[in-house]
């Protein structure tokens, strides 16, 4: 539609309403791409600053110089320990400087001379009293022990129920070769049963003078199976 014939005013006066308006429009175009130039500059400088944190995080440090070991690698253990013990000891006079700053009470009559022994005798006519902690492990460890002590001898008594059942009924050679089984067996129970009541015993009263391992029964034992088994050999041996 023609601007001029719609507006129905003089000729004259709407072109110079169109002129203004054109040149009002270029105005406000010029102020806002102004606008946004200094708006893209403010920006950049920004991210110029925020960046330059980054590119120095970015910088390689320098390299460290050169130190030489602080030991020798070379040197025996013994080196290694009295240089250890100076510097432990240097260590505990500076803490107890620094405590004596700090108490204000003078020096400390600690001796750092401390002689440690493996082995102490009391004197004659007393005792060293040193408390016994039985924790409830012990026990089920007792109470394992029993129980592989009865595995071992319902095994023997196993051994000597299968020679008594494949031998014929009457057969004395049978019979001779399954007792030392039998009384093997029933070592093996009756010496886990006293072991068990005995240490059991012990360890209730917190004794520490007593026995915990036994180095005869299972010896014994051993010897009662060798000598079954040679029993076993002889009798079934085809001479």
């Amino acid at each position: 539609m023609n601007e001029v014939g719609s507006a129905r005013v003089p000729l004259g006066e709407a072109l110079e309403a169109i002129a203004w308006r054109e040149r009002e429009l270029r105005r406000q175009e010029a102020e806002l791409e102004a606008r946004l130039a200094e708006q893209g500059e403010a920006e950049s400088g920004n991210e110029a600053e925020e960046r330059k944190p980054l590119v120095k995080a970015q910088k390689k440090p320098a390299p460290r110089p050169f130190t030489p070991l602080a030991i020798d690698p070379l040197a025996p253990a013994s080196v290694f320990d009295k240089s250890l013990k100076q510097r432990l000891k240097g260590t505990a006079n500076q803490r107890d400087s620094e405590e004596e700053d700090e108490t204000g009470l003078g020096p400390s009559t600690t001796n750092n001379d401390v002689e440690l022994i493996r082995e102490f005798v009391a004197s004659p006519g007393k005792r060293i009293a040193v408390p016994i902690r039985i924790e409830p492990k012990v026990f089920f460890a007792q109470e394992r022990t029993f129980l592989k002590w009865l595995h071992f001898g319902v095994l023997i008594g196993t051994v000597a129920t299968a020679l008594l059942n494949f031998s014929k009924p009457g057969d004395r050679i049978g019979l001779i070769c399954a007792a030392p089984f039998v009384i093997a067996a029933l070592m093996a129970i009756a010496y886990s049963a006293a072991m068990f009541y005995y240490r059991t015993q012990w360890l209730r009263a917190r004794s520490s003078d007593a026995l915990y391992y036994d180095p005869y029964g299972p010896t014994v034992l051993c010897f009662v199976l060798i000598a079954a088994t040679i029993v076993n050999f002889v009798y079934q041996w085809p001479f």
